[in-house]
């Protein structure tokens, strides 16, 4: 049976998405999947995959060595990251971050049913190891579901340029008090952003505040990560700043409603379907 060989780079949820939706490519044309999970230049993620994460399937972490030539599937005019299944059965070889793969196939699907088969593949992958559940368990972190979660990104230039925290947490206000909220996650790459979120919102229900992470690569930030992850994917709706694919994929992961707030203080609600060569 060829093989389907999987790269991710960048973060956790640029990696998922990729790693996801390349798996699911894997099953649709009955290949084998494989996956290389390299540090690549950034480091972020230094920790091995199976220390992360439970899986069944083949873990390579240096590339370098393969002895045959990878084919790069087609793309179809229809989007960027639109594949053709190949006419003979070779290996093949995706690499990349934040995006979502389809394949031809996949113009006879609605967005909801894309979106229920990608939902299907983040549950049975996205299944965190005991190391990663004790470390943050010992935190606080237990079997938690919020009404509404806030993902504050800061730290680089098209995030910075968003609405300063004490427009944002008016914005969010707007949006607790039409869906009559009353339990929230918040979390930030500022931890101080998310602390000053999570006081204020204290007045209108349960507040529970992500421990923090950050960019530095040790265990401890990559657990914390994915917990925060899941701690969005069981939020009704999130709230997020710009482009994040973070959230983006939280909302994908649960089926949220996306209130996704703009450099100009907009706040634009949609589901999150992916649809043939749009995305998110």
């Amino acid at each position: 049976m060829p093989v389907l060989y999987c790269r991710p780079v960048n973060n956790l949820a640029n990696r998922m998405m990729s790693i996801v939706s390349a798996y699911r490519l894997a099953k649709l044309w009955s290949y084998e999947f494989c996956l290389i999970w390299d540090w690549g230049p950034e480091t972020l993620f230094a920790s091995a995959y199976e220390d992360l994460f439970v899986c069944d399937f083949p873990v390579l972490r240096d590339f370098s060595h393969q002895s045959h030539e990878l084919h790069m599937p087609a793309r179809n005019d229809n989007g960027r990251h639109f594949y053709r299944q190949p006419d003979a059965a070779k290996d093949v070889f995706l690499s990349g971050w934040g995006h979502l793969t389809l394949c031809e196939a996949d113009s006879h699907l609605s967005p909801q049913e894309i979106t229920q088969q990608l939902q299907a593949c983040f549950a049975a992958l996205f299944v965190p190891t005991q190391p990663v559940t004790q470390v943050c368990e010992n935190l606080g972190y237990r079997d938690q579901r919020f009404d509404f979660g806030i993902h504050v990104r800061r730290g680089a230039p098209e995030f910075d340029r968003i609405s300063g925290n004490d427009q944002l947490l008016q914005i969010a206000v707007d949006i607790v008090r039409q869906g009559d909220f009353k339990s929230f996650f918040v979390a930030s790459t500022e931890p101080a952003s998310a602390d000053y979120f999570g006081m204020k919102l204290r007045a209108h229900g349960e507040v529970f505040v992500s421990r923090g992470y950050n960019n530095e690569p040790s265990f401890r930030n990559h657990a914390l990560a994915i917990y925060d992850l899941l701690f969005f994917s069981r939020c009704r709706e999130i709230m997020k700043t710009g482009a994040t694919t973070y959230s983006s994929l939280a909302a994908l992961m649960g089926g949220a409603t996306l209130n996704t707030v703009n450099e100009q203080g907009g706040c634009i609600k949609h589901p999150a379907l992916y649809s043939v060569g749009a995305g998110l």
